[in-house]
């Protein structure tokens, strides 16, 4: 069965969470609250990037290390003007101390509108034009694309504050209703992941792990990447993937550009041999 796992910032957002899936407190840990129950997990992380990035990699680990679960970042934003608890799933993650993407892969229509997503240090009470803004997005996402496809992560941000109503108006109890409201949406999130899960090809042999452990492809890429795989196993045979020297600091996408150019160069030595 697939794993679900919730990383949630707040204790009063997490609250009608844990109610409506009846979670049960792990009381054997002390690290962070966590929930469980079957399949489905809810870590509450802190406020923060260290706090959530530290939350997301203690699940995983705590877990099992399962390849290929499901995660899902719920909690409240900000947006120049977006009505107070309207949901969104981002579909741009931006560190705003860094300015570093991420970039959330959809597969399938959203069962609700989507928008960019800005994470900062600090409350923002300025909103940048037409972004959301949180503070625990970008850590939440970069950490757990180390551990899953990133058609299995998303993040979904109910509006809490905007200029005519600011952080200092938001407190614990209005949130949890924030929350609350957008369960039937949560569940459906939820059943459309597992559904997903259930058809995306999992990394298994046919990509070493040298490549699966340092890289955690997207399913699209798993099928690209096996495909070039074959290609070089046929072009040169002699030089398995193992023994060529991978570039240091490529992220997934560059990897994967780097390898079609390596694969294409053998065969234009071939077409040059046989002129």
């Amino acid at each position: 069965m697939t794993a679900v796992h919730l990383l949630i910032a707040l204790p009063c957002e997490a609250k009608p969470i844990v109610d409506h899936f009846r979670l049960k407190r792990l009381m054997s840990e002390s690290a962070f609250a966590i929930y469980a129950r079957d399949n489905l997990s809810l870590t509450v992380s802190g406020i923060g990037k260290s706090a959530m990035a530290a939350a997301t990699a203690y699940t995983h680990l705590l877990f099992g290390k399962q390849s290929d679960s499901i995660w899902l970042n719920i909690g409240v934003a900000g947006h120049k003007e977006a009505a107070i608890g309207t949901p969104f799933i981002a579909e741009k993650i931006t560190d705003a101390d860094n300015g570093q993407n991420h970039y959330p892969t959809f597969v399938a229509a959203q069962p609700c509108d989507s928008l960019p997503l800005s994470t900062f240090s600090a409350p923002q009470n300025c909103y940048p034009e037409n972004s959301l803004c949180d503070m625990e997005a970008s850590a939440f996402f970069e950490t757990a694309s180390r551990f899953s496809s990133s058609e299995l992560i998303q993040c979904l941000k109910i509006i809490s504050d905007n200029d005519k109503h600011s952080t200092e108006q938001v407190n614990p109890k209005g949130v949890s209703s924030l929350i609350e409201k957008q369960l039937p949406l949560i569940d459906t999130i939820i059943q459309n992941f597992i559904v997903l899960a259930d058809s995306l090809p999992t990394i298994n042999d046919e990509i070493p792990s040298l490549l699966s452990d340092r890289w955690h492809f997207t399913a699209s890429e798993q099928r690209q990447l096996k495909a070039l795989l074959q290609r070089w196993k046929l072009l040169s045979p002699e030089q398995p993937i193992e023994e060529l020297e991978l570039p240091g600091t490529a992220n997934r996408k560059e990897f994967l550009q780097w390898f079609k150019k390596k694969t294409d160069s053998l065969d234009l030595i071939l077409v040059s041999e046989e002129i």
